[in-house]
């Protein structure tokens, strides 16, 4: 997930040097558990849904480019902690831009 933000990141650097509108928020893909996970509950990861799929796959927007609220959660989850357990069925954060 690192390299999605600082990919992010150095888009918004670009943008600024070639002197054209910052984006208000990122698109991203995320592969979820689809039997488990509720779409509905990534507004709680700071994340907007857009779409969905039954396989697991979610096309969500956020306005935070650090993805604080999603790291923040994998980090109570990484030390155990009260509140993590739910980002465990989110299985990939992919860039939802086209190439």
């Amino acid at each position: 997930m690192e390299s999605l933000i600082y990919s992010w990141q150095e888009d918004q650097e670009e943008r600024k040097q070639e002197k054209k509108p910052q984006l208000k928020s990122r698109r991203s893909i995320l592969q979820i558990a689809p039997d488990s996970f509720n779409p509905s509950r990534l507004k709680t990861y700071g994340i907007e849904l857009i779409a969905d799929t039954e396989d697991g796959y979610i096309t969500g927007a956020s306005v935070d480019l650090e993805l604080g609220e999603l790291q923040e959660k994998i980090g109570k989850f990484i030390n155990e902690q009260y509140g993590g357990n739910k980002v465990a069925q989110i299985w990939e954060v992919m860039d939802g831009k086209k190439s």
